[in-house]
Order: structure tokens, then C-alpha cells, then sequence
């Protein structure tokens, strides 16, 4: 089985229309958003005449059977994430003005007015984000595996604290663990090619196809959708062969 992976579209619809083609031609059985459907920030994405976040999120709902939310698309929402690294959100925080919430953020979480744009969502759109849960799991050819936006705690990515190290993973892992799954897949980074980090690798990949041991979980980190700085491209696992291959978007 083909699972296909997509992540961090940002409202690069051109990007994204790309990316699907590309795992349908490699015959994927399964498609899987990895969150970040929304989110046009201005100093790293470019498309600013293509953008579409309603037509983004229409086309992830047609074609992916499991979908999660990015911090992004919290914001969309102004919704606060349900798990943090122990940042105290009050329950009125998108109501404070901003420059207080900066305040109390201190550079540990996102902020977003001062460089994302409205994605102008209809209301349709925005009630969808907001249902959407901010990890979930799946089982395929008998392999448990965990989805979520970025490692726990830190689900949604709402933090400003990249992952560097597998050492950083401890938790996750073990909340991997607690839900019997040998895999797990996020995207947030904006990698290209891939990431897997085991309990001591930390290894990046570039485009191409790269054999797992699913001996020892692992966490797989998968390239972007959207054009910015760093190649985009999609990400497919095969359970058969228990591979990893990311293609390259033109």
C-alpha cells in the first residue's frame, strides 16, 4: 500500500493541484494531510496572486482521508491549541490586544498579524478547521501509525522551538508509545526531502527513496507543498517495501 503524504500548503493552490497528480500518478492508495492548509506570509511566500485558502481546503477535503491541523490553521480559527509545552493561553486570548499578547508570548509561540495575511476562509471553511483534531491514528497493513502536525507536545507547532535533536523526541516517543504506534509523520519544517529521527539518529534525507527499520519507532518529518525559499515537494510511504520516497514539485 501507497500512502501519500502532503503538508504546509500555505494557500499555494497551483502547488498543491502539482503535488496531488504527482502522488495519484504513483498510485497511492491513501492521501494524508499533515496541517498548514492555510497561512500566506507575506515575507516567504510569493504566490500572493494564486493564493486560495477556500479552494485549498475543498481540495484536501476531496481527497484525504485523514487531516490535521497546523498551527496556521489554528489561527484561522483563533483557536488555541489543546496541547502546549506548558504556555498559559488564556481562555479570551485572541480577544487581548496584540501588543499584550506579545508581551506574554516572549518568542515561545507564533504570533500571526504581523506578517499573515487574512485567508478570507467562508464560513463553511473555518467551521471545518476548527473540527479538525490536532493528532490522529490509523493502522494500514499492520502497521500502527500516528499523525499530527508536529511531535508532542508541541501538536499543533504552535511554538517558536524547532527540533534540532533527537534527544528533543523523548516525549514524543513515549506519547508514541502510549498509543501502540511504531510510525509517526508531521511536516511543520518545511524540510527538503525528508527527516527521520529515531531514540538516537537524526538523520535528514534529500529527495529520492530511503528504506526504514520499523523496528524502533520513528518519527518522519515531510517536505512542503508550498513554493517558498526551500524545494516543495510530497512524500510517500509504501508499506510493502517499507520505503520512503519524496518527489520533487517543478
Amino acid at each position: 500500500m501507497k500512502i501519500g503524504f502532503i503538508s504546509d500548503i500555505h494557500e499555494d493552490v497551483e502547488s498543491l493541484k502539482k503535488g496531488i497528480s504527482i502522488l495519484e500518478k504513483a498510485g497511492c492508495n491513501e492521501l494524508i494531510c499533515l496541517g498548514d492548509i492555510v497561512g500566506f506570509s507575506v515575507p516567504l511566500h510569493k504566490y500572493l496572486d494564486s493564493r486560495n485558502a477556500n479552494e485549498c481546503i475543498s481540495i484536501v477535503r476531496m481527497n484525504c482521508s485523514i487531516v490535521v491541523p497546523g498551527n496556521h490553521d489554528l489561527y484561522a480559527g483563533k483557536r488555541v491549541p489543546l496541547f502546549t509545552t506548558g504556555f498559559d493561553y488564556t481562555e479570551d486570548w485572541y480577544n487581548l490586544p496584540f501588543d499584550e499578547r506579545e508581551d506574554k508570548a516572549d518568542h515561545r509561540i507564533w504570533l500571526y498579524e504581523n506578517h499573515d495575511l487574512s485567508p478570507m476562509l467562508n464560513k463553511k471553511n473555518t467551521t471545518y478547521l476548527n473540527s479538525l483534531e490536532e493528532f490522529q491514528k490509523a493502522e494500514y497493513d499492520g502497521i500502527q501509525m500516528f499523525f499530527s502536525h508536529y511531535p508532542f507536545p508541541d501538536l499543533s507547532g504552535s511554538t517558536t522551538e524547532f527540533i534540532t535533536h533527537q534527544n528533543q523526541l523523548k516525549e514524543h516517543f513515549n506519547f508514541q508509545n502510549i498509543n501502540n504506534c511504531s510510525l509517526s509523520f508531521s511536516g511543520h519544517r518545511h524540510v527538503e526531502g525528508c527527516l527521520i529521527v529515531s531514540e538516537d539518529s537524526f538523520i535528514s534525507h534529500e529527495f529520492g527513496k530511503v528504506g526504514l527499520s520499523i523496528d524502533h519507532p520513528l518519527w518522519i518529518d515531510s517536505p512542503a507543498i508550498c513554493q517558498s525559499k526551500k524545494q516543495n515537494g510530497v512524500m510517500i510511504f509504501d508499506t510493502r517495501y517499507k520505503e520512503i520516497q519524496c518527489y520533487m514539485i517543478d
